[in-house]
């Protein structure tokens, strides 16, 4: 056994913290990093090439943290880069503009020191800043824990979910399966997450760990967040699901009969409210693709949504 995943020793975490052009923001991340009562062995920032004065925050911090620049290239461009920098066999996201709570390294490290690192990824809750109750995520994806540290037995039906109850923040993952997996997929410029989450869901363990981790900032449509600007308002964000969900068909080979038809349907609602949006910006031909493609993929949704909308009136 490698002495990583004997019971009862202490992982070694490498934090890695992406950020650009969030100069005050990410020193408030920074800061909520150097406070965890179990410390992190290396801390990365990754700064995606900031034109503000990034740099020069981090590098107060000295020795303290390892400062990576690279030309812009994306937020999961940025957490590849950290990944393969980093040196030691678990890894923990932190956006620039969230904040961990004190304990909560020390929470993470004591599930993974209990289950002996036998799942790929362990998450926490956590707490939005800027959203009416439940404020908490697991709350509202409608998620709960048994136990203060739970393997899950149905992975790929948490991961399938309609709201992923895990965030890449308040998450740790393995660091070989990471790198097995491919990391985040950089042609993704949003939902990245959703779909490595979905990916390792489908063929490996996760723990639930019953403690809520930290802090987001702002709201989850917030346009200074990393991918605010890929809301459900907009025609990329449809267009990032569509391509997201058909990767999921295209690469899951053991995916059961259940789970292949809720992702079909997933990419026919998305082409639907792609068709939608489409139509709304007065794109003709652009709208009435999408509802084509998402009468090829599942009828049933075109249906349905004729059904709401004449059931109104």
């Amino acid at each position: 056994m490698d002495k990583e995943t004997e019971p009862g020793y202490l992982p070694r975490i490498s934090v890695v913290i992406p950020s650009y052009n969030r100069a005050s923001a990410v020193c408030c991340a920074i800061d909520s990093v150097l406070r965890q009562t179990f410390p992190p062995t290396e801390i990365i920032v990754v700064d995606d090439g900031s034109q503000d004065s990034t740099a020069e925050r981090v590098r107060e911090y000295g020795n303290a943290i390892r400062y990576i620049y690279q030309v812009n290239a994306g937020a999961a461009a940025a957490r590849n880069r950290g990944v393969r920098e980093a040196r030691f066999p678990w890894l923990a996201f932190l956006d620039s503009d969230d904040e961990w709570l004190p304990g909560y390294l020390e929470h993470m490290a004591a599930a993974i020191a209990a289950t002996a690192g036998t799942a790929a990824v362990y998450f926490s809750d956590a707490e939005f800043e800027a959203l009416p109750p439940p404020r908490n995520r697991w709350g509202y994806t409608g998620f709960s824990a048994r136990t203060p540290f739970e393997v899950l037995e149905n992975t790929p039906d948490v991961v399938l979910a309609e709201a992923q109850p895990m965030l890449l923040p308040f998450s740790i993952f393995q660091r070989s399966v990471f790198l097995e997996a491919g990391g985040l997929w950089e042609r993704l410029p949003a939902g990245e997450d959703t779909h490595l989450y979905v990916r390792l869901g489908l063929t490996h363990p996760m723990c639930a760990v019953a403690f809520s981790g930290g802090v987001v900032k702002g709201a989850s449509g917030d346009a200074e967040r990393l991918t605010g600007a890929f809301g459900p308002d907009s025609l990329q964000h449809w267009d990032c699901s569509i391509l997201l969900w058909n990767d999921i068909l295209r690469s899951a080979s053991d995916l059961s009969p259940q789970h292949r038809r809720l992702l079909v349907r997933r990419v026919a609602e998305a082409h639907w409210r792609r068709g939608i949006l489409s139509a709304k910006y007065h794109r003709v031909f652009s709208a009435g693709g999408s509802f084509c493609r998402s009468l090829v993929h599942d009828p049933s949704v075109a249906f349905q949504a004729a059904t709401r909308k004449f059931g109104r009136r």
